[in-house]
């Protein structure tokens, strides 16, 4: 952490402060390195005071399942990182005071953009979202935060996307991380996907992440296993009816001995493990040219439903899936009534 300020300092990006009324905690929580591990720090400040006098900007990001849909059928694909994206945005001088936080039994503040903040993260994709319409290239770079995604159909036009987005990012005085940065390519890993001109799938570390699962030992380690399942729920039909037998064991009433995982659970782990390391486990795009193909079903469990359609040889896809779990007064129902 010393080490980290001392880096701040000299790059001018904190500097001393007269005002204490909001001094922030600095926290270091992991984040990915260049090598897509976590195994780097950000340093960053945790506001509870300042955030809870902060209005919230209703500015979000774009949800994954539209940027997925934008790219569309693209063939050439350049992935792109900012670097240190929120210290890029300047503070006006008379709100730095708001982001002091002790070093070395000094109180210092901030001159750029704060990591914790918040609005930072709907600042930064506003300012990003502004640029990209003010230059035009709102049909061919997608932006989550400070992950840019550029896609093209053709090579030339690649290059000359690539050219105007680059020019964009020059003139807004927006560095790039070249380590995570990856140029021209037919396949990127985008927002924890696998994303081609055939559509998006899990990346290779989370595979391997799957096989190397292990039955959990406790609620905790429960929620844990559940949570990375549901990363790619939407690649899996009926996810909520297949994990039910693992999210009863989430109930408040449910208390966890060393007999509570049974051979039923393990079975549907096994199971989940299966499905998500099958090679060719794809979600792909609608074609707005080709007919709307919709699945729904009502359990006693859950209710499901998949919108697919159909390839050149007729074989049928998915291109979306949603499931949920049923509440103990909807699993009274009907199939007619759900």
């Amino acid at each position: 952490m010393d080490a980290k300020c001392t880096e701040l300092k000299n790059a001018n990006i904190i500097e001393p402060s007269r005002s204490s009324k909001y001094a922030m905690n600095s926290t270091m929580p992991a984040k990915k390195g260049p090598d897509g591990n976590w195994t780097d720090r950000r340093f960053c400040q945790d506001a509870p005071a300042l955030n809870s006098a902060t209005r919230p900007d209703l500015h979000r990001p774009p949800l994954p399942e539209d940027l997925f849909q934008q790219i569309g059928p693209a063939k050439w694909l350049t992935k792109m990182d900012c670097r240190a994206a929120f210290l890029q945005i300047p503070l006006a001088a008379e709100h730095r005071e708001r982001t002091s936080f002790w070093w070395r039994r000094e109180l210092m503040q901030y001159r750029r953009l704060v990591y914790g903040l918040r609005n930072a993260t709907s600042h930064f994709q506003r300012v990003m979202d502004f640029h990209i319409r003010q230059h035009g290239l709102q049909d061919c770079v997608c932006c989550y935060v400070d992950d840019l995604l550029v896609y093209s159909n053709s090579e030339e036009e690649h290059l000359q996307h690539l050219r105007q987005v680059l020019e964009m990012l020059r003139a807004i005085n927006i560095r790039l991380h070249p380590e995570k940065t990856l140029v021209a390519g037919h396949s990127v890993e985008f927002l924890g996907f696998m994303v081609s001109a055939d559509g998006m799938s899990p990346t290779q570390a989370r595979v391997a992440a799957y096989l190397a699962l292990a039955p959990p030992t406790s609620l905790s380690s429960l929620r844990t296993l559940l949570g990375s399942f549901c990363y790619y729920r939407r690649l899996v039909h009926h996810y909520a009816d297949l994990t039910a037998p693992l999210t009863a064991l989430t109930k408040k009433s449910v208390v966890w001995r060393a007999d509570t995982w049974g051979p039923e659970h393990q079975a549907v782990l096994d199971k989940l493990k299966r499905i998500y390391t099958t090679e060719g486990l794809v979600l792909r795009r609608v074609r707005r040219d080709r007919p709307l193909i919709l699945h729904t079903d009502f359990s006693g469990v859950g209710i499901s439903g998949v919108l697919g359609q159909l390839d050149d040889e007729s074989r049928e896809y998915m291109c979306a899936a949603v499931s949920r779990s049923l509440n103990v007064h909807e699993r009274q129902y009907s199939a007619l009534d759900g």
